[in-house]
C-alpha cells in the first residue's frame, strides 16, 4: 500500500471524528488548543507537498470564525473537499459527516498514530526527516487527548 494511502485517510478520519465527538461547550472554552492540535498535525505532515498545502489552508482560516462545534465540523469539511479537488477526487457529501459520530475515538486515535507515525520515503526526500517531529507531534497530541478524554464521548 501506498505510503500515503497509510497515513491519509486515518488522519481525515480523526480530524473528522474529534471534530464529531468533542464537547461543544469544551471546544468553546478550548477553541485556540483545539485548533493548534489541527494545525500542529498539519506542520508536520509525511509528505511535504501535503504539509505545504496544509499549512497554506490553515494560514487561511481566521480562527475568530471557527466559535463552535459546529463551525470546527464545517471547516474541516471545507478542508478535506478542498484537498479532493485537488486531487482530482469526488466532494464528499456533507450529509455523510454523521458517520463519525459512530466512530470510536480511541481507536480512531490508534490508526492515527500508527499512520502518522510510520516510516516513509527517505532521507533525501525529506519524510524521514519528520518522523522524529511527527512521533513528538503524536505523543503530545496524546498526553492531551487522555487528560481531556471525557470531553470527546
Amino acid at each position: 500500500m501506498s505510503g500515503l494511502y497509510r497515513w491519509a485517510p486515518p488522519t481525515w478520519i480523526f480530524f473528522h471524528t474529534f471534530a464529531a465527538k468533542i464537547n461543544k461547550i469544551f471546544f468553546e472554552t478550548n477553541r485556540d488548543q483545539c485548533l493548534n492540535i489541527i494545525k500542529m498535525v498539519c506542520s508536520c505532515l509525511p509528505c511535504p507537498e501535503c504539509t505545504k498545502h496544509a499549512i497554506k489552508f490553515m494560514n487561511n482560516v481566521d480562527s475568530r470564525n471557527v466559535k463552535t462545534k459546529e463551525d470546527l465540523i464545517n471547516m474541516l469539511f471545507t478542508f478535506h473537499n478542498t484537498v479532493n479537488a485537488r486531487l482530482g477526487k469526488s466532494q464528499f457529501p456533507k450529509e455523510s459527516l454523521v458517520m463519525y459520530t459512530q466512530y470510536r475515538m480511541d481507536i480512531t486515535l490508534v490508526n492515527f498514530v500508527n499512520g502518522f507515525s510510520g516510516k516513509y520515503g527517505s532521507i533525501m526526500g525529506g519524510m524521514i526527516s519528520t518522523l522524529g517531529k511527527r512521533k513528538s507531534i503524536a505523543n503530545g497530541m496524546q498526553d492531551w487527548l487522555r487528560k481531556h478524554w471525557n470531553f470527546f464521548q
